[in-house]
């Protein structure tokens, strides 16, 4: 069976992924998405907007009436593939990275660009100071903000505990410490020995303490369809 460890809808949609090739799994989100309220944007003033997540993109739709007009810039396939479904037509897509997204902006802004950043209230990554760096400045826009959980469910521990869990994906560094916290807090460390955690970068993979798990992995490419051939290699391999 393998823990999925992301926010209640992303983990439902990933789950139903795995599922119909034929693998059991098991939902734990480590994070609960919060809408906040937010003041609409003049658009005008704009000459890009920036999505990191593809829940930013949920939230924010595509209901100004000059959206279109604008570049979009979109941090992996996934953030690029909910802004094309919403019509958003002058999209750029980067590598699954922020760092990756800072330097293709920096490839396609002028100096003295004004882009928006409409993002989550936590950020692994601040763009800002790099593209300061370049003459481009970058105004968040807050539209949600991510709560951890406090506890692993009783659930969760029993299917940990009985060996039922043979793998543990994690799509971001914060959901791999909030889980290894809620471990230690249950004193349940030991039952990691047999499971192993796959993640989707190296940045995540040094976040689970890899030598307390059976052994890591990382994805080869951090987005999707990285963690998808991840997960069916490690899972044909056992």
């Amino acid at each position: 069976m393998i823990l999925i460890t992301r926010p209640h809808d992303q983990a439902r949609k990933t789950a139903l992924d795995l599922e119909q090739k034929g693998y059991k799994t098991f939902c734990e989100p480590m994070l609960d998405i919060c809408p906040l309220e937010y003041a609409a944007p003049d658009l005008s003033i704009y000459n890009a907007i920036i999505f990191t997540s593809a829940q930013a993109v949920r939230l924010f739709g595509n209901t100004a009436p000059d959206a279109n007009t604008k570049r979009i810039y979109c941090v992996g396939k996934q953030t690029h593939k909910h802004a094309k479904n919403l019509g958003f037509t002058q999209t750029l897509c980067a590598q699954g990275s922020a760092e990756n997204l800072a330097n293709l902006i920096i490839r396609n802004e002028p100096y003295g660009s004004k882009l928006l950043h409409v993002r989550g209230e936590d950020i692994a990554y601040d763009l800002s100071p790099a593209l300061k760096n370049k003459g481009i400045i970058c105004e968040p826009l807050i539209l949600y903000k991510a709560s951890p959980r406090q506890k692993l469910s009783e659930e969760c521990v029993k299917k940990l505990q009985s060996g039922q869990i043979s793998a543990a994906t994690f799509y971001s560094a914060r959901t791999a410490k909030i889980f290894m916290h809620l471990v230690k807090q249950e004193g349940i460390e030991d039952c990691l020995k047999n499971i192993k955690p796959l993640c989707i970068s190296q940045t995540v993979l040094g976040c689970v303490q890899p030598k307390l798990w059976s052994k890591a992995y990382s994805a080869e490419t951090p987005d999707r369809n990285g963690m998808n051939r991840l997960v069916e290699k490690v899972m044909e391999d056992q």
